[in-house]
């Protein structure tokens, strides 16, 4: 069992808040309470206990300010380690899945345990939220194509910890496409530039937080339309 209360282990106050949950095209769960964890029972001990609880507490330096909002510039280290977090947390949370396989495979837990960054075809975006739910998760797996048409399986996840919004993209081609092949995926139109921050793929230099656009509950910048901005077919 991994007991994990996010929001108090980065500071958040464990207020009785609004808390969403969406997976897919299931209707979203919303209940109030003072609960906010999260338990997974296929995490062992040992991974809970070494690797995952040391990049929880490298990881809280950097995450902190971001949820206050901060002014702040993010060098690449604080991307690397915020990025790995995040993919991480990604991964705990498909650990709620009850029917299905799982998008993450334990190569890439290993992977991401072993090299501590994300696995290939990952890719991390974090945006500002200033609407009134405080733990919100969204998890959806999308079917898209690449060059010449071949299927592409990507797995987005989107949480929300009171100000900070993480998305997560994770792609996976077929087994005899190359990895350098150049993989383009549309939006729908959005202020999404301005809305988010990619944090990995690792920029060279620092990046300014928070965004220029902040995520509200309604409005063309709101949470549910950053979750949606994907263009593919629902899996």
């Amino acid at each position: 069992m991994w007991p994990v209360c996010l929001l108090a282990a980065l500071g958040v106050e464990t207020r009785r808040t609004r808390i969403r949950s969406e997976r897919g095209t299931r209707p979203p769960e919303t209940w109030t309470g003072f609960n906010l964890s999260v338990t997974v029972k296929h995490v062992c001990q040992r991974c809970n206990n070494r690797w995952k609880s040391a990049l929880e507490g490298r990881a809280q330096s950097f995450l902190r300010p971001l949820i206050a909002s901060k002014a702040s510039a993010l060098e690449p280290a604080a991307q690397a380690a915020i990025a790995t977090w995040a993919i991480k947390t990604a991964m705990v949370f498909e650990g709620t899945r009850v029917e299905g396989d799982w998008f993450y495979s334990t190569d890439d837990c290993k992977f991401v345990s072993e090299r501590g960054r994300p696995p290939a075809r990952t890719s991390v975006w974090l945006g500002n939220y200033v609407g009134n739910t405080v733990a919100f998760s969204h998890a959806s797996d999308l079917t898209g194509s690449i060059q010449d048409g071949q299927p592409m399986a990507i797995h987005l996840t989107t949480l929300a910890f009171d100000r900070l919004v993480i998305q997560v993209a994770s792609g996976k081609l077929p087994g005899d496409v190359p990895l350098n092949t150049v993989v383009d995926v549309d939006m729908t139109p959005g202020p999404w530039n301005e809305a988010a921050v990619r944090v990995w793929p690792s920029a060279p230099e620092a990046v300014a937080w928070p965004p220029a656009v902040a995520l509200k509950d309604t409005g063309d910048a709101s949470l549910d339309r950053f979750c949606d901005r994907w263009v593919g077919t629902e899996g």
